[in-house]
């Protein structure tokens, strides 16, 4: 197939003339695609991790840091949700400066903050100092998320696009699988080790872990090239070109100078003059005329996906980041004294801190709420967390497959509607009653 579309490009180059100076969209497309795009994507996907890495890695520690960081169920939910709060709250920021600044240069700048960041968490004993250094994290490493895509996009054309966006996806999304085995392989130990004067167990050698992929995306970054399109759009012709045949060369395995394209048509250096308030303004008006032509054409859509994208991305992150922690709290369900005997309890008895194994030598005690607890870890509860994102990634990588036509598009997004109220409805319901046994099912 690739071979195929190869041919196809050397026949159109052929009826075009090789002399006049040719666009991106044209030059682009005769580089084809090959070892460079191949090694690109590797490279750039310890840059795609960092940011999985860092949402998912609270989430896996909830437990093991209750009783360093004194965690109540608010602080649980602030401290899974504040790496996003960094990321949500600056992206604006990152869409501002990426027309002038290369992107390579932002993905260091940002990877070596997030870097610096993620290992000095793994070592602080305040929970306030932990949210601070997270949520700064959250904010570098919301710009490589953010730009990572859209960097990989320019060295591609529009005939390839498709096909590697969802590989693409594919690879980047396996990074929901790693934080879960690594929990399953590391967590459930019993390590204390002194590094610099203090004592790292479990949970602080896996954030340690953890912060390896922006060190490494790090590494990467700097060795990537710049973007031909903005190699153009800044007129460095020379450079773009430059890297066009290495493309070309390292792709097709013809001599560089074969490629046919021998000038690029681009425009004035203009794009890193440093924006003033008046091109702000008028950046920030076009946004809001599009906004508006958006909300007013299409406002039924727009509503109806976004409820999708909401719904989607609401299960997931509870499946991925809270699970675990309940599994572990249903796990030390302390069963021998629970009454009544001939009742099973409900989902919101069974997380009923009074009721678990490690408070039953503080139930006298009369601050028992501002006890907290030392759980104890079950293996296997890493395990399924590990197939539930194993089968989150399966299942996105088929749909991309089977998105392939208008209608088939139309049944998923169905098929996702439906699947959302059926959630939605069992949860009310549930909470209405309140009577799930649900003992049965938690891990043994």
């Amino acid at each position: 197939m690739i071979a195929s579309d190869r041919n196809r490009d050397k026949i159109e180059i052929t009826t075009d003339s090789v002399n006049e100076p040719a666009d991106f969209d044209t030059a682009i497309s005769i580089t084809g695609y090959g070892l460079f795009n191949v090694l690109l994507l590797l490279a750039v996907l310890p840059i795609a991790w960092a940011a999985v890495f860092d949402t998912t890695s609270g989430g896996f520690i909830l437990a093991l840091s209750e009783y360093d960081f004194e965690l109540t169920f608010f602080r649980k939910g602030i401290f899974v949700a504040v790496p996003y709060i960094g990321i949500t709250t600056t992206a604006f920021i990152w869409d501002y400066i990426t027309p002038y600044i290369s992107m390579k240069i932002l993905f260091i700048f940002a990877l070596l903050g997030d870097s610096i960041l993620n290992i000095v968490s793994s070592g602080v004993r305040s929970f306030y100092i932990y949210l601070l250094i997270k949520f700064i994290s959250g904010i570098f490493v919301g710009g490589p998320l953010a730009m990572v895509m859209t960097y990989l996009m320019e060295f591609h054309s529009a005939r390839y696009k498709p096909r590697f966006t969802t590989w693409t996806g594919f690879l980047f999304a396996i990074a929901n699988i790693i934080p879960a085995a690594l929990a399953f392989a590391i967590l459930p130990l019993d390590w204390h080790i002194d590094i610099l004067g203090q004592d790292y167990d479990a949970w602080r050698i896996y954030l340690l872990i953890c912060s390896i992929p922006p060190v490494v995306g790090l590494v990467t970054a700097t060795m990537l090239p710049e973007s031909p399109k903005y190699l153009m759009a800044t007129g460095r012709s020379d450079a773009a070109l430059k890297l066009l045949r290495r493309m070309y060369c390292m792709n097709t395995r013809q001599p560089a100078d074969t490629f046919p394209i021998k000038a690029l048509f681009v425009r004035q250096k203009t794009q890193l003059v440093r924006p003033v308030l008046k091109e702000s303004l008028e950046r920030m008006r076009i946004s809001l005329y599009n906004t508006k032509i958006l909300l007013a054409s299409h406002l039924p859509a727009f509503c109806f996906v976004s409820f999708l994208q909401f719904g989607s991305m609401l299960g997931f992150h509870i499946m991925r980041l809270w699970v675990p922690h309940l599994f572990i709290i249903i796990s030390n369900f302390d069963e021998e004294n629970w009454t009544p005997k001939e009742k099973q309890p409900t989902f919101c008895e069974l997380l009923d801190r009074h009721v678990a194994l490690p408070g039953r030598q503080y139930l006298n005690r009369s601050n028992f709420d501002d006890v907290f607890f030392k759980w104890t870890i079950h293996p296997v509860i890493y395990l399924n967390s590990t197939i539930i994102a194993s089968s989150a990634v399966i299942f996105s990588f088929l749909a991309g497959f089977i998105m392939t036509t208008k209608l088939r598009k139309q049944i998923i997004m169905k098929v996702a509607k439906n699947s959302l109220w059926n959630n939605c409805f069992a949860g009310i319901i549930h909470k209405l009653t309140d009577t799930a046994p649900l003992l049965q099912s938690r891990p043994s």
